[in-house]
């Protein structure tokens, strides 16, 4: 599985997975304490020449892409395009990239999140209600994610895909994670050494499903808007060039 660390796609741009920081605006200026820190931080990368990030993974992110790969399956036969090792670069601006799950060229991008119990539950109740504009507001960084991928790829619709196994698919994620033999082997022995209830799951007596989808249509107004902030975001790191030099 590969790492985003030295993908030269991510380094210094904004990328889909964290423009959400940049959406809302400040109390005395264009961007909130996160916007700005994410510029600063953007701002590093590009003179520093290589990520800050440095790779180092917990628990949660590891189990969260070792699923992603198990989910794959379940939308074999869709007209799906696995597309998660892939950086795409906006063809209109420098500065924006961005990773999708999923992609149906021309139609749509999918998301694939893989939470543990709270997170899971709280989305899921939101997904079933069909509502972007209260997915939007209560999942800004996954609504945003997709919209963000939904300009570079150029599609009208986008799909976020909610996984938790339920004990059968546990055992078979269990029996993969055991047999995987990547270089990066050992973030995943916790998924076969740990005991069922240490592990996040759905229990056969749930109320919830282990795999829920929500698709919507991207507004061509969050699209738009999402470009402005880039170029505001841009205009000011540029800023920070300029003030560095001086």
């Amino acid at each position: 599985m590969s790492s985003i660390v030295k993908n030269e796609l991510r380094v210094g741009n904004f990328t889909s997975s964290a423009v959400h920081q940049l959406i809302k605006k400040g109390r005395s200026a264009d961007f909130s304490a996160p916007g700005i820190s994410y510029i600063q931080k953007k701002f590093y990368e590009r003179k520093l020449g290589r990520s800050l990030d440095m790779g180092g993974g917990g628990k949660s992110a590891n189990w969260g892409l070792f699923l992603e790969q198990y989910v794959y399956t379940y939308v074999a036969g869709l007209s799906y395009q696995i597309a998660a090792t892939e950086t795409s670069p906006n063809p209109n601006v420098s500065y924006h990239a961005g990773s999708t799950d999923l992609l149906a060229p021309k139609e749509l991008v999918g998301d694939i999140k893989c939470y543990e119990p709270l997170k899971f539950c709280r989305m899921a109740e939101c997904m079933k209600k069909g509502d972007r504009l209260l997915f939007s507001e209560e999942f800004p960084a996954e609504y945003w994610q997709l919209v963000s991928n939904a300009v570079i790829h150029d599609v009208p619709e986008a799909e976020s895909i909610l996984f938790m196994p339920n004990l059968i698919e546990l055992e078979e994620i269990k029996e993969m994670a055991a047999n995987y033999d990547g270089s990066d082997q050992w973030k995943y022995r916790f998924i076969y050494e740990s005991k069922n209830y240490e592990l996040a799951h759905v229990p056969d007596d749930s109320g919830y499903e282990s795999i829920n989808k929500f698709r919507f249509e991207v507004p061509q107004e969050d699209k738009d808007f999402l470009m402005q902030r880039l170029a505001m975001a841009e205009k000011e790191l540029q800023l920070l060039f300029t003030k560095s030099i001086n």
